[in-house]
């Protein structure tokens, strides 16, 4: 059975989030919100890591787990900005 991830290094993950990070400035809906984030996710969830190298530990235990944690900041900004033009 094949993972429902994307597989990929920690540098194209970074690339996925600096382009998830440009996206959220022209998100017009929920779930333009919802597709950009779980695209992140299954990115960050399927990195590939190299043992052999030894940043990978660092990347792994705090740089990628970091660069999540604000990306989730970033939603729930977006979400926030969302639903106050909704009401606007």
């Amino acid at each position: 059975m094949t993972s429902p991830t994307f597989e990929c290094t920690y540098e194209e993950f970074r690339c996925v989030a600096a382009d998830y990070f440009r996206a959220l400035e022209t998100v017009k809906s929920y779930e333009e919100l919802q597709a950009a984030h779980g695209c992140l996710a299954l990115h960050y969830l399927g990195i590939q890591w190299d043992e052999n190298n030894p940043l990978d530990h660092v990347h792994r235990t705090a740089g990628a787990p970091a660069l999540m944690r604000v990306a989730t900041q970033y939603y729930v900004d977006c979400e926030l900005r969302l639903e106050r033009a909704e009401v606007a």
